[in-house]
């Protein structure tokens, strides 16, 4: 279903920080943040001050064309 005649857009921003990204494996060692970090350019988690630019573009009308995208 084509959801931009109704002015819908779905987009996402990830990886956040979050108490999922704090999971850890018997070890102790964040498992699930460190297979994240691995594959991230930054090397780490985003924070909220990181992707909060991104999420007020997505909320404005300047992202109308932009659907289906997952900023990471």
């Amino acid at each position: 279903m084509r959801m931009g005649e109704y002015n819908i857009q779905v987009n996402g921003i990830g990886p956040v920080h979050s108490y999922i990204s704090d999971s850890s494996d018997k070890g102790g060692q964040p498992s699930f943040q460190r297979s994240c970090n691995d594959k991230n350019t930054a090397g780490r988690w985003g924070e909220p001050e990181d992707v909060a630019n991104a999420a007020l573009f997505l909320a404005s009308k300047a992202s109308n064309f932009v659907n289906g995208h997952i900023l990471l």
